[in-house]
Parts: C-alpha cells; sequence; structure tokens
C-alpha cells in the first residue's frame, strides 16, 4: 500500500465524521471540536509514517496504535461510516499480515537452498554423487544436525515428491520400440507399472537432506534410506523428527531398465549384476538387430517406390506392425533372461540401500543423542 493511500485512508476517516451524517452526527459528540480533529489527523500521520519507516515491522504496536485512535475519533463524533473506514484499515493490515508470513516463508525456503548439500559442501558432490550411496553416506555423516530435512503433507498433487532414483521419470510413460531398445521394451510391456499411475506417496515425516536446488522451487531430496525424490520446496521443512516416529523405509525400490543402466556403469551394482546385466543386453540387441535386418529389404523397398506420401507412410505403419507382432514371438530366452536380470538388479540395489540406511540411521541416531546430552537434555 502506497503512503499517500495510507494518509488518504486516514485522512478520509478523520473527517467523514464532519460530512457524512452532517449537523445531527456531530451533536450526538461530546465535544465535536475541529481543532480536535486536526489533532487526531496528525496523530494518524505519525502512525503512518513510523510504520512506513520500519517497512511494515511492529505490526501488532501499530495495530494497537490505530485501534486507540479509533475510540478517540468515535469518541470526538465518530460515526458508523467512520468505523467501517477503520474496519477497512483493519483489512489492509490483514494483508500485510499475509505478506510478511509469505516473506518469512520465504526466508525459510532460502535457508533450506542455503543447507543443500552441494552448496554446503561446493565443488564436494555432483548432482550424479546423489544415486551413489558411499557418497550419500558420507553428506549424512559431514553434515549438521541442522541441515536435514523432513517432509511434510502435499497440499496438491504438484507438491509431492516424485520418485526420480537414477534417470526415469515414473510420473510419465514415454513409448518404446522393439527396434530402440528391446530388453526396455520387454520390460515396459510385462510390467505396465511404469509410467502407468505414480509410486505411493512419499510419507510425511522421512527425514533427509536437500541435495540441490533446481529450477524455480525444485529440489532434490535424498531420503535416510538411500531414496532420491524430486520435489517442491514447499514439501520439506528444517528438522529430524523423532527417529522412532520415522515413516518405513523403501516406499518404493522398483527401477527402469535406464536406470538400471546407469547404475551398472556407475559402479552402483555389485559385479556379478553389472556383468550380467551388460551381457544381456548385448545379447538382446544382437538377437533383435538380426530380426529386424532381414525386414529392412521390405522398408527399403517401401522408401522406394513410386507412391504418394499419404500411402508410404501407411504402408511403413502397416508393414511395422506386422514386423512387431512377429518380434514378441523371437528372441524369447533372450527376454526371459531379461526379466530375471532386471529383478535381481533390483534386488541388488534394495540390499546395497538397506545397507547404507541401518548405516546412515545409527549414525543420525548417535548424533542426535550426543547433540541431547552436550545441550543438557
Amino acid at each position: 500500500m502506497s503512503r499517500s493511500m495510507f494518509v488518504w485512508n486516514f485522512m478520509a476517516v478523520l473527517t467523514m465524521g464532519s460530512m457524512v451524517g452532517g449537523a445531527d452526527a456531530l451533536a450526538e459528540a461530546p465535544e465535536p471540536s475541529w481543532k480536535r480533529f486536526s489533532e487526531l489527523k496528525h496523530e494518524a500521520h505519525a502512525i503512518h509514517w513510523k510504520f512506513q519507516s520500519n517497512n511494515g515491522s511492529d505490526l501488532e504496536a501499530h495495530r494497537e496504535q490505530v485501534a486507540a485512535l479509533e475510540r478517540k475519533a468515535k469518541a470526538a463524533g465518530a460515526t458508523a461510516e467512520m468505523a467501517d473506514q477503520f474496519k477497512m484499515l483493519a483489512d489492509q493490515f490483514a494483508v500485510i499480515t499475509r505478506h510478511r508470513s509469505q516473506l518469512e516463508m520465504q526466508k525459510q525456503h532460502d535457508r533450506i537452498r542455503s543447507r543443500a548439500v552441494m552448496t554446503r559442501f561446493p565443488g564436494k558432490y555432483t548432482l550424479e554423487d546423489s544415486i551413489n550411496l558411499d557418497k550419500v553416506s558420507a553428506a549424512f555423516a559431514e553434515s549438521d544436525l541442522k541441515d536435514f530435512v523432513v517432509t511434510t503433507q502435499p497440499t496438491n498433487e504438484f507438491d509431492r515428491h516424485r520418485y526420480w532414483p537414477v534417470v526415469h521419470n515414473y510420473n510419465r510413460y514415454t513409448a518404446v520400440g522393439p527396434a530402440d531398445d528391446p530388453v526396455l521394451k520387454w520390460i515396459i510391456d510385462a510390467y505396465k507399472q511404469y509410467g502407468v499411475g505414480s509410486p505411493p506417496e512419499l510419507a510425511a515425516g522421512m527425514v533427509g537432506l536437500v541435495w540441490t536446488s533446481l529450477r524455480d522451487q525444485d529440489i532434490v531430496v535424498v531420503t535416510i534410506d538411500g531414496g532420491r525424490y524430486r520435489g517442491r520446496i514447499v514439501g520439506v521443512v528444517n528438522g529430524i523428527g523423532k527417529p522412532d516416529a520415522w515413516p518405513s523405509p523403501f516406499a518404493f525400490t522398483n527401477l527402469d531398465p535406464r536406470d538400471i543402466t546407469v547404475l551398472a556403469n556407475a559402479g552402483q551394482l555389485s559385479k556379478e549384476r553389472r556383468n550380467e546385466w551388460n551381457a544381456v543386453n548385448k545379447g538382446a540387441r544382437a538377437c533383435s538387430n538380426k530380426y529386424w535386418d532381414a525386414w529392412e529389404p521390405k522398408f527399403a523397398a517401401i522408401r522406394v517406390a513410386n507412391i504418394s506420401e499419404r500411402t508410404r507412410d501407411n504402408r511403413f505403419a502397416a508393414l511395422n506392425a506386422k514386423a512387431e507382432k512377429q518380434w514378441d514371438t523371437r528372441c524369447t530366452a533372450w527376454k526371459k533372461k531379461a526379466k530375471a536380470a532386471w529383478k535381481a538388479a533390483i534386488a541388488d540395489r534394495t540390499l546395497a540401500r538397506r545397507t547404507a540406511f541401518e548405516r546412515n540411521k545409527a549414525k543420525l541416531i548417535e548424533r542426535i543423542a550426543a547433540q541431547k546430552v552436550a545441550s543438557g537434555q
């Protein structure tokens, strides 16, 4: 609210008694006096300028001063219309209160961002490190207790923490053809939960660290059980909570084949699982490529045929549908191996997360206890 508008409101309030209601209204006042109204105007100016110079601080003190001024104005002959004007001022104070609350929330969010792992330890950790369970445990160990956050219950769909274990977005389905990635195609077809619907919601009260801030209000949160989520900063608050009240870990452990490939390349799977996964992908691609190579002359014939583009597109679509249908019956041995390797990789990662969780939990509980002793609790 501008200074001129604020002053105008006070002036209107304090002079309306002489304009609304006329002589009858002023006759009811104990001591109607233009001099008194002038004094009240000056008092209103003083309250206004003090409020402005303090940038809206001491809001309650100023609210009390306005209330006292309202009583003085009534004693000097205020009417119901004047009371309405003062109510309008009270409403304006409520707007200022909400604005201050928003500013305080912004300050809280800024504090959370300033305590993100990649901000607290610049150059030491990267976003890619947030899937490395050893580095996650190291970050947990060297972060201050006041760096930790707990998740809150989202108020709407947009504030949910999205499961983001590695690279795959589990809230969006991307169609993939068998010629592009046979293993991915098999897994998606067999397990429609990928991208269909959303994973279980991350429970409120889960403790973790903000790893980094992304664009706008988005953050990456790594929980104590090694889970990684992408969410909104309004979905966390600083704190640790009580260990016995922490939600059950491992709310969601599934991995997309693309996730497993990245984990394997990053050394985040056991050697046995890495070798198995790489062998399955290599063998499946070789088998699939051999199948599609046999169909290539038919596709090539359509490309060079003297036909309209519309007819060409229709023939391509029909031939591709026929080829994909037959593809489902080929490379069945590799399909079986891919499913087995996929499940084994998830089990391997879950076991590693469980080990990290027990380690992180024990150390964090120990630090919480030490802090209580140090503070004399």
